[in-house]
């Protein structure tokens, strides 16, 4: 048998005890003992007292530049005294400057869109990538995952491929659309495009040193540049879900279209 959780108090040993001195004054009066306490009876009537959550405070320092960063705001827990906390802003999801900063994104949460079917709940625009290396065309607005995305393939597969085909690193993306609240390819009857969530980004140039290698002459034309532009948008196929370029249909014959569509058993559709 297990032994019991807590022990049973007697009810009347305090009364013998009082006996038993008043009959031996001599005797040193007994040590009184711990309190056991019943976990369970304690947690039912005296609930703990959490601390209230939060981000930790940040710590005391002198004012920077980077103090004025977009992705700084100030935070105040109700109830509590006025702590000064920083933390991505609301319109971010909680890690998602941290994360676009570590990737060297410039980039600035905007407020959520909501527009019907379509919409970002945290967005941002991005307007650079790789600290600064490759500047958009215009700033693209996407969801934050679309955002890391891209950087992550940019910065780890596309500079070493530009490098070693062209001789040069890429230093800017010519940005064809990014969100827009429409349906695939424009057309009245299909589906949402993921470009209405901004989980989509169109590409239809590379500036690879001081040149563009627009995709669609670039393909058509052969030699470097095309080699340069297949292995790209192979590259692509795997940390994006969706790759068309060239070669899939019209719409998609002067630019690449990436996106992270969401399908059974995450498969994959490049062509």
């Amino acid at each position: 048998m297990a032994p019991p959780l807590f022990t049973v108090t007697e009810t009347f040993k305090p009364v013998r005890e009082a006996k038993a001195a008043l009959a031996n004054p001599g005797a040193p009066a007994p040590r009184p003992k711990t309190a056991i306490v019943d976990p369970e009876t304690t947690a039912a009537t005296e609930p703990a007292v959490l601390p209230p959550l939060g981000y930790a405070p940040a710590k005391p320092e002198a004012p920077s530049p980077d103090a004025a960063s977009p992705f700084a705001a100030v935070v105040k827990l109700p109830g509590t005294p006025m702590i000064e906390l920083t933390r991505p802003p609301p319109a971010a999801r909680s890690t998602c400057g941290v994360s676009l900063a570590n990737l060297g994104v410039m980039a600035i949460a905007l407020a959520p869109v909501d527009d019907g079917d379509c919409g970002i709940a945290a967005p941002v625009a991005v307007a650079s990538l790789d600290t600064q290396a490759i500047l958009l065309s215009t700033e693209a607005t996407l969801e934050c995952e679309t955002a890391e995305r891209l950087a992550t393939w940019m910065h780890d597969t596309v500079q070493g491929t530009a490098r070693a085909t062209l001789g040069a690193p890429v230093t800017g993306l010519r940005v064809a659309a990014s969100y827009a609240c429409r349906s695939r390819n424009g057309l009245p009857d299909a589906l949402l495009s993921e470009h209405a969530k901004g989980r989509a980004i169109d590409i239809s140039a590379f500036r690879v040193g001081d040149r563009w290698v627009e995709v669609e002459s670039g393909w058509a034309q052969g030699g470097d540049d095309a080699s340069f532009l297949k292995a790209v948008r192979q590259s692509a196929c795997g940390p994006f879900k969706t790759v068309l370029g060239p070669g899939a249909d019209n719409y998609h014959s002067d630019h690449f279209h990436l996106d992270l569509a969401e399908r059974r058993n995450g498969r994959t559709y490049c062509r």
